[in-house]
């Protein structure tokens, strides 16, 4: 922090960065300001644009637009967006990076990753489902995370985006991509065309999830699974012996 001070203050050192300059003042404003708009601004901070009314949804025990009309002083901070009928503000670049920072800084892990479970929830009901995966990631709630990609999984294939919803499985903890085998089986079907053979892994690995549910309630997600595994093997005519061996499975299951 001294060298920083330095690095700010001091003529025969080189100028600082803007990143760090920002980082320095923006610890001075942040300082001065009261604990409720400290609150407002570190969770303002998770939504890549937002309304006073967006805000005060997201902060329903304060009082949004006296906080933001606080905030006069510093309305350089605020980029204006007007969209429509409602006008929408945007955090200046470096003064989120600022916030977010602090936010994992001030927060608890648990107190962060509700925070970051709030804006998400609200980011889903105005449909910004992108940006609230972001801030499920940034969250580590794989929870939420794997909820979301399995109610967008099919959207997302339909709109060929199968490498976000790959990405998506991937920033999850092994534990939670590992416990429901419709991960793997969406993610084998995004990769059907660009990576088969890894598609062949991810089915059959869908596939075991499915049988080892009790008594029949993965019988679908089985039969779906494998339908799938046959459906990438039979792309490769030059050896079909493979096929025989989930010809038997398929038996099984009927």
């Amino acid at each position: 922090l001294l060298s920083d001070r330095r690095a700010l203050t001091d003529p025969g050192v080189l100028n600082p960065s803007p990143a760090l300059a920002f980082d320095y003042f923006g610890e001075e404003i942040f300082r001065q300001l009261d604990t409720p708009t400290r609150d407002l601004l570190l969770s303002i901070a998770m939504l890549p644009q937002f309304s006073t009314a967006l805000a005060q949804r997201l902060c329903p025990d304060v009082d949004v637009a006296a906080l933001l009309d606080g905030l006069q002083p510093y309305a350089y901070l605020l980029i204006p967006m007007p969209t429509g009928d409602e006008l929408f503000y945007q955090l200046h670049p470096l003064a989120r990076e600022f916030l977010l920072r602090k936010a994992r800084e001030v927060y608890s892990v648990a107190d962060l990753r509700q925070a970051h479970g709030r804006a998400a929830q609200l980011l889903l009901e105005l449909g910004q489902v992108d940006a609230a995966a972001q801030l499920l990631m940034e969250g580590q709630d794989w929870p939420a995370l794997k909820n979301l990609t399995l109610q967008h999984a099919e959207q997302l294939l339909s709109q060929g985006r199968g490498e976000t919803l790959v990405r998506w499985v991937e920033a999850m903890s092994p534990e939670v991509r590992d416990s429901d085998p419709w991960l793997a089986y969406w993610v084998a079907n995004a990769r059907f065309a660009s990576a088969p053979a890894e598609a062949t892994l991810q089915f059959e690995r869908s596939y075991r999830g499915f049988r080892a549910q009790p008594g029949d309630s993965g019988n679908t997600g089985a039969f779906l699974a494998l339908a799938g595994l046959m459906d990438v093997l039979v792309h490769d005519p030059n050896d079909l012996h493979p096929l025989d061996r989930w010809i038997a499975e398929a038996e099984q299951l009927i």
